[in-house]
């Protein structure tokens, strides 16, 4: 995940080429990558985008990863209980709320 995420591996693949900016550590096979959240000034995936590729790839040929846990970072430090990221919530292989920590 994390060379997915760093600034030098990103421009290991030229802007406008399908994966343009994301990267992977295998080389060898392809990731199923959604399309960008921003497109403007040059396209960009978010966390949750890059996470659920990553969890999404390693996961195929199984159900899908499907499950809620309680992250161990109060969801006060994100802005409110409202915000939804006191909790890890991952829906048929989508990261759609929370973030990863020490409990997941």
């Amino acid at each position: 995940v994390y060379v997915a995420c760093s600034p030098w591996m990103a421009r290991a693949v030229p802007e406008g080429a399908p994966g343009g900016g994301v990267s992977a550590a295998l080389h060898s096979e392809k990731l199923g990558l959604e399309p960008p959240t921003l497109l403007a000034p040059r396209r960009m995936w978010t966390g949750k985008q890059v996470i659920s590729t990553v969890v999404r790839h390693f996961t195929r040929g199984m159900a899908p990863l499907t499950f809620t846990g309680k992250a161990k970072v109060p969801a006060d430090y994100w802005g409110g209980k409202d915000s939804g990221e006191g909790e890890l919530v991952f829906q048929r292989g989508y990261l759609m709320a929370g973030c990863f920590d020490k409990n997941q």
